[in-house]
């Protein structure tokens, strides 16, 4: 069991997961676990958006980001579990 749960912290802590908005002014990276976030904001983008239209691309970068994060870190659970194989 211990093997199992060093196996899965170890999967957690290389994860690492990267988003952008649409229209790629935002991108947002998660990486390790507890999840780091890092926001990346591409030059000139706060010129191009409303302050609404820009809140709207954070968001919706967000929301990606976080999906995918979930979604790895359930799959780096489920491969730690031996509930899945590493060849998927």
């Amino acid at each position: 069991m211990e093997d199992r749960v060093a196996e899965l912290h170890d999967r957690l802590q290389d994860l690492r997961v990267s988003a952008s908005s649409l229209d790629k002014t935002v991108t947002i990276t998660t990486h390790g676990a507890p999840a780091k976030i890092e926001v990346f904001i591409a030059r000139g983008s706060l010129r191009t958006h409303t302050k609404e239209s820009f809140e709207r691309q954070v968001n919706a970068a967000i929301r990606i980001a976080m999906t995918a994060y979930r979604q790895a870190a359930t799959k780096a659970w489920e491969k730690a579990a031996g509930i899945t194989e590493d060849n998927e």
